[in-house]
């Protein structure tokens, strides 16, 4: 109950500036628009899928954001379980996780199990992919570190597909808050700083990152680490730019593809300033 009061604050901003951000472009699409597909023809994509599911390259962890019991990651494992021919997909939720320490040790375990019993004890880590919304992305990053620093790691993540994840800090973040986790996304904490060296590891996983226009929550420019690009689609209409970034048919049948080993359905992305970095 003590997050209670700090977490309705941080909600209810992020509501009202949600609902601002139905009304209020904020940045350029970094997509050229030729090269975007439809949200129409992305639903068609992922129906094909459907039809004919494969096996995927790995095993997937689904991550849940900030708020979320689970209702988003859900869905998105659900999603990837259909085009899928083996099932192996887990979603994990992290709110009933008071800190981000707890986030990674519920992350681990998510991880553990993953693991097959048969496994043979001489065969290494497992290596899986892990798709996380918003902090649910963070998580993925740390649990990445918590596996390149163990002696013995359970799984090697090869593959983290974030969505609206704020890389950078969320703008959000800066609201007055008792919340841990919260305050661990400010832009510039040491969390944040922690989990840069990451990446920039040799062998380390590769980072795919998406996010759509007016997301006031996070904001665009903090939706990929520094020296990375992110896949900037435009928010349809009447919809929230951060909320349902995680239920957007393009991103999931570009993540859809790329698990099954099929040609993206995305282009590559140019950088993405930062925010306060000054527009090309």
């Amino acid at each position: 109950m003590r997050a209670a009061a700090p977490a309705g604050l941080l909600l209810a901003g992020g509501l009202a500036v949600g609902l601002a951000g139905c009304t209020t472009r904020t940045s350029a699409i970094a997509i050229p628009p030729d090269q975007l597909p439809t949200v129409d023809a992305a639903r068609d994509d992922i129906a094909r899928m459907t039809r004919d599911p494969r096996p995927l390259a790995r095993p997937v962890l689904v991550f849940s954001g900030w708020g979320d019991p689970g209702v988003v990651s859900l869905h998105m494992a659900s999603a990837l379980r259909e085009v899928a021919f083996e099932p192996r997909v887990a979603a994990q939720q992290f709110f009933t996780s008071w800190t981000m320490e707890h986030c990674r040790r519920n992350a681990v375990a998510a991880a553990a199990a993953l693991v097959p019993e048969d496994r043979p004890a001489d065969a290494g880590p497992l290596e899986i992919d892990v798709v996380g919304k918003s902090m649910g992305g963070l998580i993925a990053r740390e649990l990445a570190r918590d596996q390149a620093e163990a002696d013995d790691p359970v799984v090697r993540v090869v593959r983290i597909f974030t969505i609206s994840t704020p890389h950078r800090g969320a703008r959000l973040a800066a609201l007055p808050t008792l919340d841990p986790k919260v305050v661990a996304m400010r832009p510039g904490s040491p969390f944040l700083a922690r989990l840069d060296g990451v990446l920039d590891d040799e062998g380390g996983p590769k980072l795919i990152a998406y996010t759509r226009t007016d997301d006031w929550m996070v904001g665009e420019g903090n939706t990929a680490p520094a020296g990375a690009g992110v896949r900037v689609l435009p928010r349809p209409p009447l919809q929230f730019g951060h909320l349902q970034a995680g239920r957007d048919p393009r991103i999931l049948a570009d993540i859809m593809r790329r698990l099954r080993g099929e040609s993206p359905l995305l282009p590559e992305p140019a950088l993405t300033p930062s925010e306060g970095d000054p527009a090309d």
